[in-house]
């Protein structure tokens, strides 16, 4: 599969610099089916050190070196192990985002 350009020019952020709720974006390099590139780049705007820079603070870009496409599964039997490491991502990220509102 190639990689499904978001915009043309890697130099453009496109319409994710853009977000204006908290949006925590979680994705493995190695996923087959969803690449990384589709809302990073290698270069410009849109690699990640420079993307999250952007939305105002709202952007959360966490990228894993593994995780493929079926939701960062612990353990060998993740039907024993679960996906605890994603659900635990996601309940950090909503967890600070409410804290950050009553800090407001």
């Amino acid at each position: 599969m190639g990689d499904i350009p978001l915009e043309k020019n890697p130099s453009s952020p496109g319409r994710i610099a853009n977000v204006s709720i908290p949006l925590c974006i979680l994705n493995a390099l190695d996923d087959p089916l969803i690449t990384w590139k589709a809302v990073a780049a290698n270069e410009g705007l849109r690699h990640p050190t420079n993307l999250v820079k952007t939305g105002s603070g709202n952007l959360m870009l966490l990228l894993t070196k593994g995780g493929g496409h079926v939701g960062w599964p612990l353990g060998v039997n993740p039907s024993i192990e679960k996906w605890g490491w994603m659900n635990g991502a996601v309940q950090g990220f909503v967890a600070a985002f409410e804290a950050g509102k009553k800090k407001v």
